[in-house]
């Protein structure tokens, strides 16, 4: 066997990714039911177009200013992908790298898709 596979409970991992986002908003003064309708939004938009789209729709929403409603929503999904079980992502939170980190996983997911559709 070359290496251990790790596990992830990623259930247990947004949980806390979500505590951390109400902790941060309601430390910022951040109105919670417009913090809660971004996340519907942006996971709806995830769903229906995928994560690239998702993390260009939380750039309009001011991801890369501070203490904003979309800052914090990327800002704590950026530190899920940089789990050290997932390693989806490496480097600093900044705009560019945060933005080839979700190219990559959009071209690794539509490979991946492509490759599942081709195995039928």
């Amino acid at each position: 066997m070359v290496g251990k596979m790790t596990r992830i409970n990623l259930d247990l991992e947004c949980a806390k990714i979500g505590e951390n986002i109400i902790s941060e908003a309601k430390k910022n003064n951040l109105k919670i039911k417009e913090l809660e309708t971004l996340i519907q939004k942006s996971l709806g938009i995830i769903e229906e177009d995928g994560i690239y789209a998702f993390y260009v729709y939380l750039k309009s929403k001011d991801a890369f200013r501070e203490n904003s409603q979309g800052n914090i929503i990327l800002k704590n999904i950026w530190k899920l992908l940089k789990n050290e079980k997932l390693k989806l992502a490496i480097g600093e939170y900044n705009e560019k790298e945060v933005e080839n980190t979700f190219q990559k996983l959009c071209e690794n997911l539509e490979n991946h898709a492509k490759a599942i559709g081709e195995q039928k």
